[in-house]
Formats: C-alpha cells, sequence, structure tokens
C-alpha cells in the first residue's frame, strides 16, 4: 500500500516502475499525458484508491558510463481526496538559490476549468469551456493579481483577459482532428492525434 501522506523516492524510478504494468487501473500514471508538464499526469483512480494524499520527488539523469546525477529539481504534488492533483510545486536550485514555480488546478465533473501558474511576473490563468465529451472548446487566457505576496498562497484580487481561443473537433476511426481558432474566429491551426486500438496515443 503506498504511504497515505508522502511517498519519498525519484519520480524517475515510479516511472520505470509502471512501464511493465499492462493494468492501467494498477499503475500511478495516466496515459496519453505527457510527464512533468503543466498538466496532470497521475492515474486519477490509483490516487483515489490508495488515498495518496502527496508526492515528493527529485530529477536525477544518467548518462552513458557516467554515475546518476542530481539536476537539481525538485517536486511535491497535492492531490484532493477524489485523486484529482490539486497542486504541484517545482523548485530549481542554482548557485545556492532557489526558483519556485506553483501550479493550481480547480475542476468540474473532474475535467480541469482552471489552471494557474507562477512566473517572474506574478500569475497568468488558463480558463476553459468543456463539452459534454470532455473537450476543451474555449481557453481564456489571463493575468491574474494576487493579494498575497507569497507563491504558495494565492487569493485574485484583479484578473485581465488578455486572448481567448476556441476549438472544435472531428472524430474519425483511431484519430481526432482537433482545429484551432483566434479571438476573430480565424482558423489558424489543425491538430490530428492517432491512437492505436487501446486508446494509446501514438503520434499528434
Amino acid at each position: 500500500m503506498i504511504s497515505k501522506h508522502i511517498i519519498k523516492k525519484y519520480l524517475g524510478i515510479i516511472i520505470l516502475t509502471t512501464v511493465f504494468v499492462t493494468d492501467y487501473n494498477a499503475q500511478i500514471l495516466g496515459i496519453n499525458q505527457p510527464l512533468f508538464s503543466d498538466l496532470p499526469f497521475f492515474n486519477t483512480q490509483f490516487v483515489r484508491q490508495n488515498n495518496i494524499k502527496s508526492i515528493k520527488g527529485s530529477i536525477s539523469s544518467k548518462k552513458v558510463r557516467d554515475i546518476i546525477r542530481s539536476n537539481n529539481l525538485d517536486y511535491s504534488y497535492q492531490f484532493n481526496e477524489d485523486g484529482t492533483l490539486k497542486s504541484q510545486l517545482s523548485s530549481h536550485y542554482s548557485k545556492g538559490l532557489k526558483d519556485s514555480t506553483v501550479v493550481s488546478y480547480e475542476y468540474q465533473n473532474n475535467n480541469i476549468i482552471l489552471k494557474r501558474k507562477s512566473d517572474s511576473y506574478g500569475y497568468y490563468s488558463y480558463r476553459y469551456n468543456i463539452d459534454d465529451k470532455g473537450n476543451v472548446i474555449t481557453q481564456t487566457y489571463c493575468r491574474d493579481e494576487n493579494q498575497f505576496n507569497a507563491k504558495k498562497k494565492f487569493k485574485l484580487k484583479k484578473q485581465y483577459i488578455i486572448k481567448k481561443d476556441s476549438f472544435s473537433y472531428q472524430e474519425y476511426d483511431n484519430q481526432t482532428k482537433k482545429k484551432f481558432y483566434n479571438n476573430y474566429g480565424k482558423k489558424f491551426k489543425t491538430q490530428t492525434n492517432y491512437y492505436d486500438s487501446l486508446g494509446y496515443l501514438v503520434e499528434e
């Protein structure tokens, strides 16, 4: 049973131990999600069933004929009771200085409707409208003003809308075509995703 509070392991080790698990519900990582990105990549059902509250880890790498070396990157993930990712904190150490980035999420029907991230200028966020299939149909990019000075504590003081994009989808056998539209409704990009017979993303 995984610890109910903190798993103190290298996340790289977690990845290696889950690659060989064939049962999706038995692995900690989700499918079709980029690892260590701004979006959640954990298996929500696994996290919920094992009552995982948080995970902490570090990133290390190894070159050929070399030892494992730390990349000076630490990560901390906090989860809601339903297994969804509440927030993630990444910290980078360079020349004795620590630089941290916080990403938090809000959900509706297990779909992300808000992603907020800190940067050197403060905070920015993306607000999403979701269709009944779980697809994002609009995305609003905003700059957010925090009432507090601390990164780990946020309360919205003021929000400035920068731009709003929209999307449409067409589904075919083992592929999905996504079209991107700007503020003026003009299409500027088309993306096609291909999936195998098990539903895993194989190409985009």
